[in-house]
């Protein structure tokens, strides 16, 4: 028997209705308005919760069971939809926005990230058992870390605010240094800063002058981006 409207699940409406709009990207609230009123059996707190479990570069969705173990993103479906630097929704595309995971912070807390190519080759090597796993090369790969500016070996470690000075002090230059680690390209401190939720840095870096319009290589977006992201 074929489901009814009240039957089908409601990611299962929204990923229908994404995939017939007629368009590449829309504003949440236009697409929440577009299935309230199709569909005005599902609940706006309801299609809300079941739209934000499905953005795979949300820190919310972290807070819905379906998304609550940390795992590689990609093949599960609710990985589905991906929040653009002005806000608009379009479909998630790995080649063009790059592989994301769930992960623990430090605190405990799950978060979602972009990883690198060799952060996933890692993760996949473990998962089978390491076959086809090179560790002298993710080692070497992993010692690029080493040779980035001081500044950005700071920011990615427990950086603190005072030993950030420090380095701004001895060279003011490093203020919009560029990370050069495949997948994270164009990254500067203030990226790292707005990721990590590390306001005094952040609002440091800025007052010394830091590129707020500077954008990572491969995933195009600003430290606003990252900032709104978390």
């Amino acid at each position: 028997m074929k489901k009814t409207t009240e039957d089908t699940p409601i990611w299962e409406i929204i990923q229908h209705e994404f995939i017939n709009l007629g368009k590449e990207s829309v504003v949440k609230k236009e697409f929440s308005s577009i299935i309230l009123e199709k569909y005005p059996h599902i609940k706006k707190g309801t299609l809300s919760a079941q739209v934000a479990i499905q953005v795979i570069n949300k820190r919310a969705r972290t807070g819905y069971f379906q998304c609550r173990k940390e795992r590689v993103c990609g093949d599960n479906k609710f990985d589905f939809l991906f929040e653009q630097e002005d806000k608009t929704l379009c479909k998630y595309d790995k080649s063009k926005h790059g592989t994301w995971e769930i992960y623990k912070r430090d605190d405990g807390k799950l978060d979602v990230r972009i990883i690198s190519n060799d952060s996933l080759k890692l993760l996949t090597a473990i998962e089978r058992d390491q076959e086809e796993f090179d560790a002298t090369k993710f080692f070497v790969k992993a010692n690029e870390t080493l040779q980035q500016p001081a500044i950005l070996q700071e920011i990615s470690g427990d950086a603190q605010l005072e030993k950030i000075k420090e380095i701004l002090n001895d060279d003011s230059s490093q203020i919009n240094a560029k990370d050069s680690r495949q997948g994270m390209e164009g990254y500067t401190a203030l990226h790292y800063a707005c990721w990590d939720a590390k306001t005094d840095i952040a609002k440091y870096l800025i007052e010394q002058g830091a590129d707020v319009h500077l954008k990572g290589t491969k995933d195009n977006a600003t430290a606003l981006l990252l900032c709104n992201t978390n």
